[in-house]
């Protein structure tokens, strides 16, 4: 039973699959104005509903000896479980019998949920191999063994009948139905009689002289991936189980697997939060980079710059403290939080240094000038902040449509605002003082005392 956008990758008869769309969810809004259908808008978030649903089918799989599972998708490119885990190699029963102790050693592990494998086994098939040195004695390719099986199984349309000067593509292939599979395959004939002493005078060439052929039961489909033949473990994670912790415990159980011949991929949801981790990574940085430029060539120094960058680390306390509190997990909506806090975050420590910077300039002494600063600053500063938080609670509240997606990324903001800004008034005129005096030889540089104004005479 999946849900969402996603399709399964497999096809046949055996598989089947269900999706469920869920109700909008209760909007506080709604409720307030009395908007129409929040009475049948559901309460529950899609992870809980999914988590339910998953005891519920149990007991069916159980007694019908079949697998399910539940996922809920959230993104329109396809479905993927959290955990994938592809497995690559050129022996297929190999990757198979890997794939089984991969997905038993899976299982095991807390917060990790209806674990399962890509194989399927079970498809009957016949399996014909061509013995080279007895093809060899009489001439025969292997590839016409496998021409003249293709045109006896699937039919051969190099005939056509022309009737009314019409021509109607004819398919001659063995009847169906004709006896045993197997037998009928081995008597098939690749070649007329021999003419030598290499075999019985007068007798054609059949399949069974030159290949076993055999009854076997094969795989249902065959993954590959760059030319290799791939197996896949995929798994759910319990609601609050974080992909990135989990992600660490099943490499610590697969490093544990001998796995000789067998290259190791993640993919999914774990491949692409990798994936983009690099790029989110590079623009932080970036991010950091640029507004430190900004900042140092608005206020023509390096060193109040350098110190206001110290909210920064303030406000990533704050912000990973309430995914912890809220019992989020980091994702790349987060991470967008994240990068937008870069721009927020020194908003308040650049009121407080500039006007303890102008107070400097007109004279008065360093700690005079940040106490009058703080005192001046705070109301500004508090108005700014309490605005902002304002106008993400609807966000994080999770109101209206698509809230589930969109609400880590402002809880991420306004736990790091709210951290920020009260370490703010206490932190930043600390480390300001602390450097002011640390590098006296290098004031004229950093210019943490600004100049003050001299009048002509």
């Amino acid at each position: 039973i999946l849900g969402g956008f996603g399709a399964i990758p497999q096809r046949g008869e055996q598989y089947a699959q269900i999706n469920v769309r869920l109700k909008d969810t209760a909007s506080a809004l709604g409720d307030l104005f009395g908007l129409a259908g929040q009475s049948h808008a559901r309460t529950r978030s899609d992870e809980a509903i999914a988590t339910d649903m998953r005891r519920a089918i149990v007991k069916i799989t159980r007694e019908t000896n079949g697998r399910a599972s539940v996922a809920a998708v959230r993104a329109v490119e396809g479905l993927s479980q959290p955990v994938e885990i592809q497995l690559r190699g050129a022996d297929l029963n190999r990757l198979t019998e890997f794939g089984v102790q991969v997905r038993d050693a899976i299982a095991a592990i807390p917060g990790v949920m209806d674990p399962d494998i890509s194989a399927r086994g079970g498809k009957p098939e016949v399996q014909v191999t061509v013995d080279a040195r007895r093809a060899a004695q009489f001439h025969i390719p292997a590839n016409l063994v496998g021409q003249i099986m293709h045109d006896s199984v699937s039919g051969n349309t190099d005939m056509v009948l022309r009737e009314d000067g019409k021509e109607i593509p004819l398919r001659v292939r063995l009847t169906r139905g004709s006896g045993d599979a197997v037998e009928v395959l081995r008597n098939l004939v690749v070649a007329p009689a021999p003419m030598s002493g290499s075999g019985p005078p007068g007798q054609p060439i059949t399949i069974a002289e030159i290949a076993d052929v055999l009854k076997q039961v094969g795989p249902t489909n065959i993954d590959r991936n760059n030319g290799q033949r791939m197996v896949t473990v995929s798994a759910g994670l319990a609601s609050g189980t974080p992909l990135g912790n989990a992600q660490q415990t099943i490499q610590k159980a697969l490093d544990r697997l001998p796995h000789a011949g067998i290259d190791i991929h993640w993919g999914g949801e774990a491949e692409t939060l990798n994936e983009n981790a690099v790029y989110f990574a590079s623009a932080l940085i970036m991010a950091i980079i640029l507004v430190y430029m900004v900042m140092a060539s608005l206020f023509n120094n390096l060193g109040t710059p350098f110190v206001i960058m110290f909210t920064l680390p303030m406000a990533l306390v704050g912000a990973l403290g309430a995914l912890v509190l809220t019992g989020e997990t980091m994702s790349l909506v987060a991470a967008i939080g994240v990068i937008m806090l870069v721009g927020l975050m020194g908003r308040n420590a650049i009121l407080l240094l500039d006007y303890t910077n102008t107070l400097r300039a007109r004279g008065n002494e360093r700690n005079i000038a940040i106490e009058e600063a703080g005192a001046t600053r705070l109301r500004p500063i508090l108005m700014t902040t309490t605005a902002t938080i304002v106008g993400m609670l609807p966000v994080a509240l999770r109101l209206g449509r698509a809230s589930e997606i969109r609400a880590p990324m402002a809880i991420v903001v306004i736990g790091g605002l709210l951290v920020s800004t009260v370490l703010t008034l206490i932190v930043i005129p600390a480390l300001y003082s602390l450097f002011d005096d640390w590098f006296p030889a290098r004031k004229r540089e950093l210019s943490f005392t600004p100049q003050r104004e001299q009048s002509a005479d």
